[in-house]
């Protein structure tokens, strides 16, 4: 009986552990020549969702997760059909987005 309990434990353990423990939503502000726009990200398990302005553009997620790359930690996220996401994990409520011209600092809201 007591094994039976220790399996189950076990179970319930791991499925736990299936998040990467970034999802929530993110804001941060590009700053594009004269312009300044307001990005929201929304991190999922399943999808994500980047928000400027007036427009929304949702992918799912085929996984997501955290990688070290040049001594840094990033939080990939690997989109259906391919696509993929870096984020550069600064601290836990804190990422950046390269948009290759742009850095965009996020901070969970």
């Amino acid at each position: 009986m007591k094994r039976i309990f220790s399996i189950l434990a076990c179970l319930f353990v791991l499925v736990g552990c299936g998040s990467h423990g970034y999802e929530g939503k993110y804001e941060g502000t590009v700053d594009l020549l004269f312009t300044k726009q307001t990005m929201i990200i929304e991190i999922s398990d399943d999808y994500l969702t980047i928000s400027k302005g007036n427009d929304s553009e949702r992918s799912e997620i085929e996984e997501a997760e955290v990688i070290e790359k040049g001594g840094s930690e990033y939080l990939l996220v690997t989109e259906e059909g391919g696509g993929e996401t870096y984020f550069q994990i600064i601290d836990d409520d804190t990422l950046i987005l390269d948009l290759d011209i742009v850095q965009v600092k996020l901070e969970r809201i």
